[in-house]
């Protein structure tokens, strides 16, 4: 069996017209990946194929949480993830490069594997700034860092001050 074979979706047989695959995407999928930033998550993932004569077209929703670190307090918690994404699959003589909207697969395929593009939208539907609901962060880590924040006897190196003196000049 294949790595991904599971996230196959069989489109030779399908009639034209709209047809609804789900996928459980759970830390076994993203372990396959060497460079993930997820490592667990519970994510549920629907593909409405669209299947037109020419081309088809695929609505991709998630809906989930993933496990990550809060960048405020460094504590883990349960990020809720949700995205909604469209790709354009045309059929072409050969595989051509691809871009994030249109995959051009050639016209022998029957199936088309939909693992890449899950990942790929998963990491994609995480905010730049990853931080726990209001008011759910460590305070014990919060004060600590507003401890350090404030500290009056922390020593700046020598060399800073140096160049803090350079950039006054350049001004």
């Amino acid at each position: 069996m294949r790595k991904f074979g599971t996230f196959d979706i069989p489109f030779t047989g399908l009639k034209l017209g709209t047809h609804r695959f789900q996928f459980d995407i759970d830390r076994s999928f993203f372990d396959q990946f060497e460079f993930s930033e997820i490592s667990n998550a519970k994510i549920s993932a629907t593909v409405d194929l669209e299947k037109q004569s020419n081309m088809m077209i695929l609505h991709i929703e998630l809906q989930g949480e993933v496990e990550s670190m809060c960048d405020t307090c460094g504590e883990d918690f349960n990020l809720a993830i949700a995205s909604n994404e469209r790709v354009i699959v045309k059929f072409g003589d050969e595989e051509i490069e691809q871009s994030d909207e249109i995959w051009v697969i050639p016209h022998h395929e029957h199936q088309l594997n939909v693992a890449e593009l899950l990942y790929e939208f998963s990491h994609l539907s995480l905010p730049i700034r990853k931080v726990h609901p209001e008011g759910e962060c460590n305070e014990e880590a919060l004060e600590k860092l507003s401890d350090l924040e404030h500290h009056e006897d922390i020593k700046i190196d020598p060399r800073w001050e140096n160049l803090k003196s350079i950039k006054k000049d350049l001004k």
